[in-house]
């Protein structure tokens, strides 16, 4: 055995010691998959997002509801002009093998996520900040610096080139947490291994027989208010079978999966108070041709019958769906596709109209991928009969879960149903996954400079209204080119058993388990 691994498995049982007792209320969590690499710089799936933010935790985080709250920094203020934050660091802060957390880590783990050797597939998020740009590229001019510094061991100051709307939303990110530093210069590229790995947020990995769990991590700041004493991770197929697990009462909860429509009340637990809502939709590769003609994708958009599906499939608590956001976005007014308007027999005219240059016998079959489970599947299907109508000819892709997110992030597609991105903020789930900051999520392969221009010019917007009048431009831009099919509008849901509380559906789709205990 080598030294390195010596030292790794040493470590290991350095961090699993035992810790102080709490009452040993688990969790059991369902998931599409585990990742293997535990770095939140370069997390990138829904998995891996979710558990960076349970292992992680930045200057910010989030609450059951989706919404921002303090995290390491116990206050921050922000300068008139918008374009300073300064924030104050809870005293007595430490990583999970109890070593301090102060503010030099933070900015220094700043510098590591716009490092180009990390590879941080979000480091688009961070570009806001002063200098950024040229500090990636090694192109500091003398007397620049980045904007990010430590005037003293509790104080972070962050200078940003322009005042933005989003930035606190950014700081509760998994490419915006602080890592071990001291970590990683002990064991390199093997410091992010689930049994090795050490983190400053609510859950620290631990042993489950050939995979790993998470226990509380007794040195997180708030670690008397955490919940669950372990959380049990347990791999599920798809959303039909979580649902089945739930019921059967071998899961509590199930995360990570697409939610798909639902035709009667289930044991999917929403909100108690009023369920925000989410968007249920198709996205196409522009890489792809034909699907990079606009007419085409205009012919295929407005010939699915979204009254059609709701009625056949009985899905009593869905709104049809022609524009991206959702509805309930305080002081937006969303951008319809016009063919809204039209009756279903008319559109079906105009469809076939904008094909007058399209052979649809002469394209080669059409991938539509989705996750497996029986509503996705009805969904499908009633896309692919009105295609077919058209004279195209349809090839559904089903996939456990795991595998279509990972298939749709690499491109392996045609039309795929859009998986969900989990940002903080209203507008991010559906909006900037469309924007080049999106990185691998930008899974339509899209590319607009007018579209990622007014989402620029909104969040430097300080003026509300100006600024959702911005946004909503972007989401013209994008019903124009008709690159994401809105099918429904549907209740935001989580898959979970009734005697769990700490539970909230919210429009971000984040579900911090910490706050999640049995009633």
């Amino acid at each position: 055995m080598g030294a390195r691994w010596r030292t790794i498995i040493a470590l290991c049982v350095i961090t699993l010691v035992a810790q102080p007792a709490h009452s040993q209320t688990t969790l059991r969590v369902g998931l599409p998959s585990l990742p293997t690499v535990l770095d939140p710089h370069r997390a990138v799936t829904s998995v891996e997002q979710l558990l960076a933010r349970e292992i992680f935790t930045g200057l910010v985080t989030i609450d059951a509801a989706g919404q921002l709250t303090p995290g390491l920094a116990e206050s921050w203020s922000v300068s008139p002009d918008g374009q300073s934050y300064t924030f104050t660091l809870r005293p007595r802060l430490q990583w999970s093998d109890g070593k301090a957390i102060d503010a030099t880590d933070i900015v220094d783990s700043f510098k590591r996520a716009l490092d180009p050797a990390t590879a941080a597939p979000f480091v688009g998020f961070l570009l806001t900040i002063r200098n950024a740009e040229a500090f990636r590229l090694g192109t500091l001019g003398s007397g620049e610096a980045l904007g990010v510094s430590a005037p003293d061991r509790r104080t972070v100051r962050f200078d940003l080139s322009a005042p933005s709307k989003r930035f606190m939303d950014v700081l509760a990110q998994a490419v915006a947490s602080p890592v071990p530093l001291h970590r990683i210069a002990q064991l390199k590229e093997a410091w992010a291994e689930p049994f090795v790995v050490i983190g400053n947020g609510p859950f620290a990995t631990m042993p489950a027989g050939d995979r790993y769990a998470l226990k509380r991590n007794e040195k997180f700041f708030a670690s008397s208010t955490t919940i669950p004493g372990e959380i049990q991770l347990t791999i599920v197929s798809n959303g039909d079978e979580a649902l089945t697990a739930i019921r059967r009462g071998d899961l509590d909860l199930a995360l990570g999966f697409i939610p798909a429509p639902i035709s009667e009340r289930t044991s999917m637990r929403g909100a108690a108070s009023a369920s925000p809502f989410t968007v249920y939709s198709l996205v196409v590769n522009t890489d792809h041709a034909p699907f990079n003609l606009r007419e085409l994708r205009h012919a295929l958009g407005m010939a699915i019958d979204r009254d059609g599906i709701i009625k056949t499939q009985r899905l009593s608590e869905a709104i049809s769906a022609y524009n991206l956001v959702p509805p309930g976005v305080a002081n937006y007014s969303a951008y319809r596709a016009p063919y809204a308007k039209l009756s279903q027999p008319d559109r079906r005219v105009v469809a076939g109209a904008l094909l007058l240059d399209v052979d649809p016998r002469a394209v080669p079959p059409i991938r539509l991928a989705h996750p497996e489970g029986r509503s996705h599947a009805a969904m499908i299907t009633a896309v692919s009969k009105a295609w077919r109508d058209l004279g195209f000819t349809v090839t559904p892709v089903p996939r456990s879960e795991a595998q279509h997110e990972t298939a749709v992030l690499e491109g392996d597609f045609d039309v795929a149903v859009m998986p969900q991105w989990s940002q903080i903020g209203d507008m991010d789930r559906f909006l900037h996954s469309f924007s080049q900051i999106a990185g691998p999520w930008n899974i339509a392969r899209y590319r607009e400079v007018s579209f990622d221009e007014r989402l620029v010019q909104a969040d430097v917007q300080m003026d509300s209204g100006y600024r959702m009048g911005l946004l909503r431009e972007a989401e013209g831009v994008l019903i124009q080119d008709q690159v994401s099919w809105p099918l429904v509008f549907m209740p935001a849901t989580v898959m979970a058993r009734d005697r769990l509380s700490g539970l909230e559906a919210n429009a971000a789709g984040v579900h911090p388990l910490r706050l999640i205990g049995f009633r």
